[in-house]
């Protein structure tokens, strides 16, 4: 039995046998040729690009098909980057000027690719390099004939590979994948979005190589620990298929709670929402009966692709998409919230000595209002499609909020005149995430339809303590005095003014934290969708 410490990017513990994934195809031998054979290999790559147009239609019907629509939609732009001339043109270049045959050059223009990804700062950026390497991966199966059909057979099985992407992850018989294991990838990675939705566990940081696994190793993935067990001795096997079988046993307790209202012991209803940022994440929205989707991160359609911003047109459709998919719940999207520890390179946001407190959120969104302008066309049109909400982040005082006001009311006439339709209003709200909102919650109450409270910066706002700062994360508390004061001061406001009023941030999802959250007045709550049916059974421990 061996042992190997990774990370946990989707949390779980699985049981099963080893299929690896041979992934690694751009650090072999390289093949040099001569001129005579530049046109082979031109050819060559011509052939290969038509058949991967061909390989990711494919995957992207069998995305849709399995209800995964973000898969089916990444897709789309995966094929226009290999229908893109650009692509062709480099890899032809690189077969030119170097004098190497194709499988050389597109592991070189991957490469190349990738590093310019992974040497941004932002982790979401980082990990669109895995989009790269994915493609030219598919575009390499294609030329040498490698990787084709499914993966999995009919039994249980853990993916193993280097890294694992979208076209990985399609072809994944997913009746049978119980867990993923990778060397690259982390939290923000397609496939750990992906697992996390499914409930699937995934450990990264593990080289299979390096730890000598082959397809048909049993493994144990305890993506709680971090630890991953191969050819486990029955002893460890036996404990892990107790802690499985009581963790299946409590998500089918908390199935029980799926159909139920969120209420507590006294009798208060408590309406639980889901946060998401992706398309993908409505399955387990619905799965778990959310309410309605309190937080929409719209920041994550605007990090598919750093070289290009959404048009308005596909940003329409996901929209619209989310919408239609949720009824008449109602869904909150927060309008673009770039800049801090989200770095998007198309938007041109330089680096900043403090990105938290720069140039960000809402204060980019005016001074490049034509961006701004976009995304609020998209959502006003998508609205008549379901119950939309509007909410601006980062709002900071009264002018600011009144410069987005005027801008966004510009917005329903510039529709009106290019489309000859007039739009009906849409709630527009605003997070509360820095003490000077909270301060003055009153004043901007007056001026919007809801607040959100976005405890995680406003935690940090307010105690100084940057929570992803090893050497301080321990002073970050939800719980701290301060931070509660101005919740409270917050829920007073808007009651006060009589508009809606919930809370966004992880702290919403915390059960420790819970009966102080009602305490304040507030009855609203999103969180990640798995965590709704535990909120439903602690609620009922409340006397409230």
């Amino acid at each position: 039995m061996k042992k190997f410490q990774g990370l946990a990017s989707a949390a779980g513990f699985a049981l099963a046998k080893a299929v690896v994934l041979e992934t690694n195809h751009f650090s072999g031998n390289r093949v040099s040729i001569n001129e005579s054979q530049f046109q082979h290999e031109i050819e060559s790559l011509h052939v290969a690009l038509k058949k991967t147009i061909a390989e990711i239609e494919r995957l992207k019907d069998k995305a849709a098909a399995d209800g995964f629509e973000e898969q089916s939609e990444i897709f789309a732009a995966y094929i226009e980057i290999v229908d893109d001339e650009e692509l062709r043109s480099d890899v032809e270049t690189c077969i030119k000027e170097k004098s190497v045959d194709l499988s050389t050059a597109l592991m070189d223009v991957c490469n190349e690719y990738a590093a310019d990804m992974a040497a941004l700062d932002d982790p979401y950026m980082q990990a669109r390099a895995d989009d790269f390497r994915q493609i030219f991966r598919i575009i390499m199966d294609m030329h040498t004939g490698a990787q084709s059909g499914n993966i999995g057979e009919a039994a249980d099985f853990i993916l193993v590979a280097t890294e694992v992407g979208p076209a990985d992850m399609a072809k994944a018989d997913k009746k049978y994948l119980k867990g993923i294991v990778v060397e690259t990838g982390s939290r923000t990675s397609h496939a750990a979005i992906v697992c996390r939705s499914m409930g699937l566990p995934m450990l990264s940081g593990i080289n299979y190589t390096e730890a000598g696994i082959q397809t048909g190793d049993l493994l144990i993935v305890d993506a709680v620990e971090g630890n991953l067990f191969v050819n486990p001795d029955s002893a460890l096997k036996a404990e892990y298929a107790e802690k499985i079988s009581k963790a299946e046993a409590e998500k089918k307790c908390m199935e029980s709670f799926r159909d139920k209202k969120g209420v507590t012991g006294a009798g208060t209803p408590i309406m639980l929402m889901a946060n998401i940022g992706t398309v993908e994440e409505i399955d387990a929205v619905l799965e778990n009966n959310a309410e309605g989707i309190g937080l929409f991160r719209t920041e994550f359609l605007f990090m598919q692709n750093p070289e290009k911003l959404p048009t308005e047109e596909e940003q329409f459709k996901a929209y619209k998409t989310v919408l239609s998919k949720m009824g008449d719940r109602p869904v909150t999207f927060r309008t673009l919230d770039a800049g801090g520890d989200k770095h998007i390179a198309a938007l041109g946001i330089p680096k900043e000595e403090n990105p938290f407190l720069g140039w960000r959120a809402i204060r980019y969104c005016l001074k490049t209002p034509e961006i701004f302008r976009v995304q609020l066309r998209a959502l006003l049109r998508a609205s008549e499609y379901g119950n939309c909400k509007i909410m601006i982040p980062m709002i900071t005082g009264e002018k600011e909020l009144l410069q987005t006001k005027k801008l966004v009311e510009s917005v329903y006439q510039e529709l009106e005149e290019r489309d000859g339709k007039k739009i009906k209003p849409v709630p527009l709200g605003i997070m509360i995430e820095t003490p000077a909102a909270a301060l003055t919650a009153e004043t901007l109450a007056q001026h919007v339809d809801f607040f959100s409270i976005g405890t995680n910066d406003l935690t940090q706002y307010t105690i100084a303590v940057d929570r992803g700062n090893e050497y301080v994360s321990e002073l970050y508390d939800e719980m701290h005095p301060a931070v509660l004061s101005l919740i409270r001061q917050t829920v007073h406001a808007a009651l006060k003014a009589g508009i809606e009023i919930h809370m966004c941030g992880e702290m919403a999802s915390l059960t420790e934290c819970t009966e102080a959250i009602l305490q304040t007045g507030l009855r609203e709550l999103s969180m990640s969708a798995n965590r709704i049916p535990y909120l439903k059974e602690h609620l009922l421990t409340l006397k409230i």
